[in-house]
């Protein structure tokens, strides 16, 4: 079956703090990044990388440089590409919790509000290892507004210190899950990969604040209108904050087959 990045993609989608969905607990110790988390690599191997079929790889859409798979040990002929992204093949078939708007009223959600689901930027991690202020700068941006609430995901306990008890701010205290949180959200704003290809695949507006060097799954997102980048102030102030419209999730089922056909080639 396919993998998600830490385990079967049918496995625990619960976040709070810990990161998208199948992600782990929240203030959870920064891990070595994985090959598909260096600002060298464009897009994931193996959905898992490492995750060899017999003596090939799978690496999710077709628009990764040869260059870059032979980096981390993949020759270009014991690859072989799907169409779509990783996230597209574990929330394929992804259906929202009726019940799970209830969960976010605890909270102290207004279901009348605009929800932004942030995630800050993983400043531990080899390949986040510059400054970002920008995504302090979109806070204050979104606290600013009346009529907008931030359900915030920290990494570590450095940041649920840092980010709790601020204006308009929920730092949930206690695992969500993860692909429900996305869905319920009106816009998610990332330093990082994963949440915001989890919301382009559930056909939630998602824009990016990556500084480092990006991976090329991501910049066919870009291409493909699925995913904003914001790499300045005036991004910021053009980026829609509203409540969405309707949602057009991939849904791509096909993607499965692909995989499972590719695995048995």
């Amino acid at each position: 079956a396919a993998r998600g990045r830490g385990g079967d993609a049918g496995r625990d989608h619960r976040v709070a703090g810990g990161g998208g969905a199948g992600r782990a607990r929240p203030d959870q110790p920064g891990q070595a990044p994985r090959p598909e988390h260096h600002p060298g690599i464009g897009g994931e191997l193996a959905l898992d990388v490492g995750d060899r079929v017999g003596h090939h790889a799978l690496a999710d859409g077709d628009q990764i440089p040869a260059e870059r798979l032979r980096r981390y040990g993949a020759p270009v002929g014991k690859v072989r590409h799907y169409h779509g992204t990783k996230e597209d093949v574990y929330l394929a078939d992804f259906q929202p919790d009726p019940m799970f708007g209830a969960r976010l009223c605890e909270l102290g959600v207004n279901a009348d509000n605009v929800l932004v689901l942030l995630r800050p930027p993983a400043h531990e991690a080899l390949y986040h290892r510059f400054q970002n202020t920008l995504f302090d700068e979109a806070l204050t941006m979104l606290q600013g507004r009346e009529n907008v609430q931030v359900i915030l995901l920290p990494r570590n306990a450095a940041q649920r210190a840092m980010y709790s008890g601020k204006e308009r701010v929920i730092v949930p205290a206690a695992p969500l899950d993860g692909a429900n949180l996305i869905a319920a959200s009106d816009l998610v704003i990332s330093a990082g990969g994963t949440i915001n290809r989890e919301a382009a695949a559930l056909g939630v507006p998602a824009a990016s604040i990556y500084a480092g060097r990006w991976a090329a799954v991501d910049e066919e997102l870009v291409n493909e209108g699925r995913l904003q980048r914001i790499s300045a102030i005036a991004d910021l102030q053009n980026l829609p904050i509203e409540k969405k419209g309707m949602t057009s999730p991939r849904r791509s089922v096909e993607v499965i087959d692909e995989v499972v056909r590719l695995i048995f080639e």
